[in-house]
């Protein structure tokens, strides 16, 4: 049993310790540790909040070396930041242990009740979106691994009256659509751009993701919060390669936003289909252009370079084994694709507290239920199965996994105005 292993165990039993906790104190005994406030956290997404599924893949989009986790408390873990990721902040904020990645429950035998990450990098909505860079769980195949847990490690806890209690509880984060853009839409190895213009590509995105959310409330979710993608364009990746004239490539911008406004509006419009579901946007994009306009505000120096080295004519990830910013607290930038952990603890605290950016979700999400309809796909109590017209068939969750596939062949006309 690997180091790695042993002590990622160790975090999922006892939580996420903060950056600037003291790691040599002995444990005081007979802690009471303090109720979840949900059941539990379930997130799915790509390299911004992947906890180290990628090390079980064969991809060149992976962080198990150093200078990665070189501030956090176990050292690299997989994620892809100096430190903790925003999940991991808003773990500790709803007081469940740290959200452990799929790929390490695959080889444990116990059931986990407080939540699992199947973010993978580079996975987009759409099933090709980052292969050239090696193996990812997309957004479909990261539903369909959702779907395993469900019926071989929850239902093993759960009677068929709790289980659905259980999920309506728990909240479901996505962070999804960024690799669409970085390692498909403006990757050269693509010709995604070829054939759909930037309207077109944000529809067909948001019409996929419309579909995959659809397919995580039939498998029980009810609480849901999809982060917008970021202004990429001021990434340091975007710099590099488009040395724009200005603070930021701000034609890759408005491709995001394009994105963005039509998520707002596919998501109202699963508000009103889905009547018990509560459904939620962070509005990332506009915090993190706030951060990389005034820095000062939020405590950072420099909201334009990496922190860690990285090499020229890469993937925008740090060098192994190089030196790195000395204050990582005043960048915002860690490489050249991904933020700090004092960034990320700002949007997870923007997120848990602010009703402007997540629209309280520590009010809506945390303070009520739903609606007093939540339950209403319960399942025969009498057989224990649940009903096939609320679950997706399995060859529904295979045409989630394969739609982008055959995507070219339809035509864009009737949903492209959207």
């Amino acid at each position: 049993m690997s180091l790695l292993f042993v002590s990622v165990l160790l975090i999922e039993l006892f939580g996420f310790v903060k950056p600037d906790a003291v790691q040599d104190q002995a444990a005081p005994e007979n802690i009471v540790l303090p109720d979840p406030l949900v059941p539990g956290l379930y997130v799915f997404g790509d390299s911004q909040v992947d906890s180290g599924l990628n090390t079980h893949l064969h991809t060149l989009m992976t962080a198990m070396y150093k200078p990665y986790g070189i501030d956090f408390s176990i050292g690299a873990t997989g994620r892809f930041s100096n430190g903790a990721i925003i999940t991991d902040f808003l773990g500790h904020d709803l007081q469940l242990p740290t959200t452990l990645s799929y790929g390490v429950y695959r080889s444990l035998d116990k059931v986990v009740r407080s939540g699992f990450s199947y973010a993978s990098a580079s996975a987009g909505i759409l099933h090709k979106t980052g292969l050239e860079l090696g193996e990812n769980w997309s957004m479909g195949k990261q539903i369909a691994m959702f779907n395993k847990t469900v019926q071989e490690n929850l239902r093993r806890n759960y009677n068929s009256t709790e289980l659905p209690k259980y999920l309506s509880e728990c909240i479901f984060l996505v962070f999804i659509g960024t690799s669409d853009y970085e390692t498909n839409y403006i990757e050269v190895y693509y010709n995604t751009s070829k054939k759909y213009t930037s309207e077109q590509f944000g529809s067909l995105l948001v019409m996929q993701l419309g579909y995959q959310l659809k397919a995580l409330y039939r498998l029980g979710a009810r609480r849901i919060v999809v982060f917008e993608i970021g202004p990429i364009g001021c990434y340091p990746a975007s710099l590099k390669v488009f040395v724009p004239r200005t603070k930021c490539a701000e034609h890759i911008n408005d491709m995001v936003a394009i994105f963005n406004r039509k998520l707002h509006r596919k998501i109202e419009a699963l508000r009103s289909q889905l009547k018990d579901a509560t459904i939620l946007v962070a509005e990332m994009y506009g915090l993190i252009k706030d951060m990389i306009e005034r820095p000062s505000s939020y405590g950072f120096t420099d909201a334009r370079n990496s922190c860690c080295q990285v090499g020229s004519g890469g993937i925008g990830l740090c060098v192994p084994e190089t030196d790195v910013c000395p204050n990582r607290q005043a960048n915002l930038f860690w490489d050249d694709l991904h933020l700090t952990e004092a960034a990320n603890a700002i949007i997870a605290g923007k997120c848990f507290t602010d009703s402007d950016f997540c629209v309280s979700t520590a009010g809506i999400l945390l303070g009520q239920s739903p609606s007093e309809n939540v339950l209403s796909f319960d399942v025969n109590v009498v057989t224990g199965e649940w009903p096939s017209y609320e679950l997706p068939t399995p060859q529904e969750l295979a045409s989630l996994y394969l739609l982008s596939l055959f995507s070219h062949i339809k035509s864009l006309k009737g949903f492209c105005k959207g």
